[in-house]
């Protein structure tokens, strides 16, 4: 008898309830919501938490919220890990599916003993170690350390600027994974590019922004003042998930997948 790959699923990056609804569309998996994505994604508001999740009744989308309270490194003082303790239980009262967050020691470890205190806080919410993990010393022994502590998934651009440069560190981590956590590539995969990504890692699950430009609907338009520092996104131009672009995505990954993993009979 011939068996069927497993299925692609893909985790959507949104912002906004705009684009949490593009994701609903696309049929994606799960969405991680987040802040300032400018920063690499922070905590989303209360209030944006949530908008999303009543725009996400009656899906099957799933709702993981990032747990980040600053932008820059991931070694948080004591006031900055109690924020993040109370925003894991405001996401659980609002009856979200996961969290996602990462604490690393200045030596770039695991912080193994808080992270553990927020995966025991999290329960029963799903728990994703986010891309601190790109930034670890040793990649293979912080794998180990997230396994040991209960984490569901690890999210990682192979420990390199996108996914296709650290596409090989990301095999070995699947590989060394087997079934005890799932890797999940994030960082730079696109329609166009996640075939090679799905080829060369074996993954099955992936994290994707699939954002589009949209213009501003504002008709005044004061081109001298600014928002944010000298480096900043334009004013007048809004980033959204398009639907048909994560709809692509999944078309090409799922193909590739099945192109690529051996049937049985």
């Amino acid at each position: 008898m011939e068996l069927m790959p497993p299925t692609v699923k893909v985790e959507v990056c949104v912002d906004s309830v705009a684009s949490t609804v593009a994701a609903r569309q696309a049929n994606a998996d799960r969405v991680e919501l987040c802040s300032a994505l400018f920063e690499g994604g922070l905590t989303p508001s209360a209030g944006l938490i949530q908008q999303v999740k009543k725009a996400l009744i009656g899906s099957t989308t799933r709702l993981f919220v990032m747990i980040r309270p600053r932008g820059g490194d991931f070694c948080y003082d004591a006031d900055e890990f109690a924020v993040m303790k109370h925003d894991i239980e405001y996401s659980k009262s609002c009856g979200v599916d996961g969290v996602v967050f990462g604490i690393l020691l200045p030596d770039a470890s695991v912080d193994t003993e808080r992270t553990r205190q927020l995966v025991d806080l999290a329960r029963p919410l799903q728990v994703t170690f986010h891309r601190a993990f790109d930034m670890v010393r040793d990649p293979l022994a912080a794998l180990d350390d997230i396994v040991r502590l209960g984490i569901e998934r690890i999210l990682t651009s192979g420990c390199d600027s996108t996914c296709l440069e650290g596409l090989d560190t990301l095999k070995t981590l699947i590989q060394v994974a087997k079934d005890r956590v799932i890797v999940v590539p994030g960082g730079g995969i696109t329609e166009r590019n996640v075939h090679r990504i799905v080829s060369g890692s074996g993954a099955r699950e992936f994290h994707v922004s699939g954002r589009v430009k949209r213009d501003s609907v504002m008709t005044h338009r004061n081109t001298l003042c600014f928002m944010g520092g000298t480096l900043r996104p334009p004013e007048f131009e809004v980033s959204v998930v398009h639907p048909a672009k994560i709809q692509t995505f999944l078309h090409n990954a799922q193909q590739q997948h099945t192109t690529t993993t051996p049937t049985h009979t």
